[in-house]
Order: structure tokens, then C-alpha cells, then sequence
């Protein structure tokens, strides 16, 4: 049974969630209810003439932390383990006059229940035969269609983002919406080379749904937020690659228990802390001098006059994650972190920016007309043009801010000043698209008792990108004009009432928001009273919050 409030549900709601989990369960006790973000075992155990064996000891033990989980076969010789963290495990059969039966190396993945089947011997009880591997293990329970994205896949491809959401391109009916492979995270990074600031991440489509329309699971929970522009649910965030246990795709017939996810669901599960230390350290490192040029780049600096240089970019990429038990067998940890730096020269460094004679309202040596917008339209629609195209009393704001502005210095800087009729693209200044991003969680697990489970999970990003400051409008030279920031808390708790029911609580809350527009504590004109603005100006800021996701136009 699963109950999810997340969001800022209003107490009276959570009341009704509450009482509605308690009537459902004392109505079905007996119903073996889904398990989002969770695996089970389940099986029989015969003799070898194939008659079942009821009441037979079997033990459950997860060979990360040494957790052991006991249950007995019933009447009809079948046994279950529910509601398990992904994971390898080992089962051990013992009853009265039979050889005790050991199956170990079992997998256990998220969203799925592994059967298997015990045969056992006649014998004494203190030899043991031990079967090894999960070779013919399968699901009979289930009709859901998908695929499992191991950690050994995880751990094995070569991810140039670190964004595990590229793996889901390898599922049979799962393409990028714009028809093309893609890599879909670094939000940072994604949204330089785009011109799209934000939550520019997986966008997927499954066997032809319509774009938005998949559910995003991570432990069992939505982590999905409303992407306005495209009327799509996305990720709110992407979770760093070492925190990632395994990740499968549904395709087709997905469960009841996702929800509103029926064209087809993304679903991770994180790491869990084991019985014993471990962790990992990593560093990719991307210098400028391995960039290299290419043909059309080099087509494109020659017709601009520019030198034949390769573009600058690097990237840098570095973090760790380390896990390990608390108490032993009992209460376990894991953390990691991420950051990621990238400059990228993108080619796009070159501006419009108005000659002398404009910057100060004199427009007569163009040839359009400009027109006076303070004056209302006559009668018959047209517009009362400045006379001799000269702009007698401009401004004296708009004249501060243009004389701060660059000179053109492209394509001869001696004398593209004199250039008039509107030239364009006749600024051009060295420099790069920065971008940044830190992001780590960190999850605690406690193993009350063999019946429950409880784990939580707090998970942090904070994303900047940036063009270059081409206008010198920032004390930093990096001005950053889109910070993307996402949280996830996640509190869960599992307790098993017996092989048949299980009661799955979670509470999930996932906030994504962004400044956009710069930072005003970076600004060059931070007091605006310089710029000859009357009060109130000075006191506003440039920056804006938005709550979910937002554009910049």
C-alpha cells in the first residue's frame, strides 16, 4: 500500500490520506499490495518427489549489511519476502529430516519480484548444498514491460554528464523528444549550448506517448515538477551517478501503483549503506589545450576576420561517495558528492552595439525614419517622425547607459564607428560561457526490525550558467544569469504485516526554483542612483525568483 503527500499538502489532507491507508488495510488484509521503489523475493519449496513442504524455516539475508529476515512456508509450501531494498541477498532453507539448501547470489531490482523456487533432499539438517548465481530466476507475478539498467551498466558506461537518465535510451521504445540522441542532464551545461536556461533535462518519449507524459520515480516517490513552456512533468533534478543503485524503465502495462504513469515510467533507486565501509573517489579533467578545431569553425572565423583558433572549452568533473553502518547490522549511511566546472567558447561572441552619432540621438546619416513615441498615431495611422531624424532631447538615463556601453571594434575598428543604416555585428569580445554544478544527498537507513524498514534521503543541486559578460555590466567577469536550484526530502517507512501485506508509507517534498536575471550583489550598478534613477530604483534588485521553472524572454 502505498500513501505519498508531497508538495505542501494542507494538514486536513494528510488526516485523509492516513485514515484512508488504515480503512484500505483493515478491509484487505490479505492482499498483497504494489511496492513502488522496492523489490520482493518470492517461491515454494518441494521435496524431490515435488510435494511442497509446509513450515519449513527460511532466511532471508542481504549481503550488504548482513540483515536477516525470517519466514515460514505456509500450508501450501510457499513463502515471500516483501517490500527489499535492491540489492544481492541469499536464502537459506531448513526443516526436520532434509539437507538445508542455500541459495545465495540472488538479485533483487527495483519494481520487481524474483521467484525461487527450493527443492530440497532427505538428509540430515546439517549438510548443506549451496547453489550459487541467479541463473533461471524469473517473474511470474508481473505483466509490466520494461527493462532493468543494472549498476553494473551504470557503473560501466561511460557517461559524459554523469546522468544516468542517458542510459534510458538503450530501453526498446523510449527515444528523446526532438528525435535525436541526446544527453539530458547537466542542466548548466545543457542550457549554454541551447540558449534555454533551467530544467533542461530528460525529455523522453515512450512507444510514441506524448512528450511530458512519463512519471519520474526515485525511491518510490515522484520527483517530477511541471515544466510550464512544454506543458511537460520533468525531473526537478538529476541525481549524481554514485548515488544511483540501478534504474529500470516501464514500458508497458505499468502498476497501479504509479499513479497518473501510465504511457511509461523512469524509476531509480539510490544507495543504501552497507555493513562495512566503502566508497570511491573519481576526477575527469578536460583541459583547453585538447580542444581541437573543426572545418566549419574554421569557415566561420575566416569570413568574420577572426584568427583560426580552436574554440576554448573545458570541462572538470570531480567528487566521491563513501558509505558504511552506523551500527552495525542495524542503522547505515551513505553520501556523495559532485561538482562540476565547464567553460565553453561557443563562437556566439559577437553583439550590435549603436556608433557614436546614435548613442547620442542623431540618426541622420541613416536612412529609415525613426518616429516619435510620445506623440499618438493621427487619424489616418501614421506616426510623427523626429524631425531630421535627430532625437532633440534624449533622455539623460538612456544616455548614461549607452555611454557606457563598448565601441564596435569589428571588422576595422578604425573605422566601423562611422558606420551607420543600422550595422550590425560589429562588436565582437574574447571570453566564455561559464557554468557550474554541486550537487550531493546523503541517506540514513534503519533496520527497526525484521517487519520494518525505515530509511530517509535528503538530495541537493545548485546549477549556474552564464554567457559571456560582453558589456562589463558586472564587477565579476562571469555573469551569472540563471541559477537552478533543487531540493528533494524523502522520509519512507515499510513494515510488513505478514508474506501477504505490506504497508509503504512515504513522504516526499521537492522544491525546484531559479534565479534568473543575475546577481545583484555582482552588479556594477548595484546602486542605481549613479545611473541618475530617482528613488525608489536604487533599492530594487534585478534578480528574479522563480518557484518552479521559469523562462527568460
Amino acid at each position: 500500500m502505498i500513501v505519498r503527500t508531497f508538495g505542501m499538502k494542507t494538514m486536513r489532507q494528510r488526516i485523509f490520506l492516513c485514515g484512508l491507508a488504515l480503512t484500505l488495510w483493515m478491509a484487505f488484509p490479505a492482499m498483497l499490495l504494489s511496492q513502488a521503489g522496492r523489490g520482493a523475493i518470492n517461491g515454494s519449496i518441494t521435496d524431490q518427489t515435488g510435494a511442497i513442504v509446509p513450515g519449513a524455516t527460511v532466511v532471508l539475508v542481504n549481503k550488504a549489511n548482513g540483515v536477516k529476515v525470517h519466514a515460514t512456508t505456509n500450508s501450501s509450501g510457499n513463502y515471500a519476502f516483501i517490500s527489499l531494498n535492491p540489492g544481492v541477498y541469499s536464502i537459506t532453507a531448513t526443516e526436520k529430516g532434509f539437507v538445508t539448501v542455500v541459495h545465495d547470489n540472488i538479485s533483487v531490482s527495483v519494481d520487481r519480484a524474483t521467484t525461487v523456487n527450493l527443492t530440497l533432499q532427505v538428509g540430515s539438517v546439517s549438510n548443506v548444498v549451496t547453489v550459487k548465481g541467479s541463473t533461471g530466476l524469473n517473474e511470474s507475478t508481473n505483466s509490466t514491460v520494461g527493462q532493468l539498467i543494472s549498476s553494473a551498466t551504470i557503473d560501466r558506461v561511460p557517461l559524459l554528464t554523469r546522468d544516468v537518465y542517458d542510459l534510458v535510451q538503450l530501453s526498446p521504445g523510449v527515444t528523446p523528444a526532438n528525435g535525436a540522441a541526446n544527453s539530458s542532464s547537466s542542466q548548466a551545461i545543457t542550457s549554454i549550448t541551447s540558449g534555454r536556461p533551467g530544467i533542461n533535462v530528460s525529455s523522453y518519449t515512450i512507444n510514441g506517448a506524448v512528450e511530458g507524459s512519463v512519471y519520474y520515480m526515485v525511491d518510490g516517490s515522484p520527483i517530477g515538477v511541471a515544466e510550464n513552456n512544454a506543458a511537460a512533468i520533468l525531473p526537478a533534478m538529476v541525481i549524481p551517478e554514485d548515488d544511483i543503485q540501478e534504474t529500470r524503465v516501464e514500458t508497458q502495462n505499468t502498476p497501479a501503483s504509479y499513479q497518473s504513469g501510465a504511457a511509461g515510467v523512469i524509476s531509480l533507486a539510490t544507495n543504501s549503506g552497507a555493513d562495512h565501509f566503502h566508497g570511491d573517489v573519481f576526477g575527469v579533467f578536460r583541459p583547453d589545450i585538447l580542444a581541437a578545431n573543426e572545418y566549419f569553425n574554421k569557415q566561420s572565423q575566416l569570413a568574420s576576420g577572426l584568427p583560426n583558433t580552436p574554440p576554448t572549452f573545458h570541462r572538470y568533473q570531480e567528487g566521491g561517495s563513501i558509505g558504511g553502518p552506523i551500527l552495525h547490522s542495524k542503522l547505515f549511511f551513505f553520501a556523495d558528492y559532485e561538482a562540476t566546472q565547464q567553460a565553453l567558447f561557443d563562437g556566439s561572441n559577437t553583439f550590435t552595439v549603436p556608433p557614436s552619432a546614435e548613442r547620442k540621438g542623431d540618426f541622420s546619416a541613416d536612412t529609415f525614419t525613426i518616429y516619435n513615441p510620445m506623440v499618438p498615431d493621427k487619424a489616418d495611422g501614421t506616426r510623427q517622425p523626429f524631425a531630421h531624424n535627430i532625437i532633440r532631447n534624449p533622455n539623460p538615463i538612456a544616455l548614461k547607459f549607452l555611454s557606457e556601453m563598448p565601441k564596435c571594434n569589428r571588422p576595422n575598428p578604425a573605422t566601423c564607428d562611422s558606420a551607420t543604416n543600422g550595422a550590425v555585428n560589429n562588436f565582437y569580445v574574447p571570453g566564455v560561457d561559464p557554468s557550474s554544478a554541486q550537487k550531493f544527498d546523503i541517506r540514513l537507513d534503519l533496520e527497526k526490525s525484521e517487519k520494518q524498514h525505515i530509511f530517509g534521503r535528503f538530495s541537493f543541486d545548485r546549477l549556474s550558467s552564464a554567457l559571456v559578460n560582453a558589456f562589463n555590466n558586472a564587477w565579476d567577469p562571469f555573469y551569472a544569469q540563471n541559477i537552478t536550484n533543487g531540493r528533494n526530502i524523502l522520509l519512507a517507512d515499510d513494515y510488513t504485516f505478514n508474506a501477504n501485506t505490506v504497508l509503504q508509507l512515504r513522504y516526499s517534498f521537492t522544491r525546484h526554483y531559479e534565479n534568473q536575471g543575475g546577481d545583484p550583489q555582482q552588479s556594477k550598478y548595484d546602486n542605481l542612483t549613479s545611473l541618475d534613477f530617482p528613488p525608489p530604483w536604487p533599492r530594487r534588485r534585478t534578480t528574479r525568483r522563480c518557484p518552479m521553472y521559469c523562462s527568460t524572454t
